[in-house]
């Protein structure tokens, strides 16, 4: 039984004794008794209503945020349908390779891990990214890579 639901069983019993007594003091005892108890039976309705509504208010937010990030997310799968359609990828030994109108249909080596493009040293080193990852490609072995991906 919860305090909300023993208030007004409180109040029939309060009723009942003061139909029993014969005493006028007693009787405005537990008169005033029944008084308090209306006081706490309103003041436990008000904040259990102030909590129904924190509740519902709750939740309304929690559905704006799923609404908006859904908004979001969705925005974001176009953006990466319309970059993936724009782009065609390919990989080696570990290296991303993309051919496309960012890159003037030319394929061009990118990190797989920030997805930079590498930096293409001027002597036959590896290549890397600036982020620090380093490929196992050296530049000398490019245009075999790349002659590959050729249909």
């Amino acid at each position: 039984m919860t305090g909300l639901e023993a208030i007004p069983k409180i109040a029939v019993l309060l009723s009942q004794l003061i139909a029993r007594v014969k005493d006028r003091k007693a009787a405005a005892l537990v008169q005033q008794i029944l008084q308090h108890q209306l006081v706490i039976q309103k003041e436990l309705m008000a904040a259990h209503a102030k909590i129904s509504q924190t509740e519902r208010d709750h939740a309304n937010v929690i559905a704006e945020i799923n609404e908006r990030h859904a908004k979001t997310i969705a925005h974001l799968n176009e953006k990466i349908a319309k970059f993936q359609s724009e782009m065609e990828i390919r990989y080696h030994a570990g290296t991303e390779f993309r051919r496309g109108k960012k890159t003037g249909e030319k394929w061009q080596p990118f990190c797989p891990d920030c997805g930079l493009p590498l930096n293409i040293p001027t002597r036959n080193y590896q290549l890397s990214c600036a982020c620090g990852w380093e490929s196992n490609i050296w530049k000398a072995q490019l245009p075999g890579i790349v002659a590959r991906f050729v249909p």
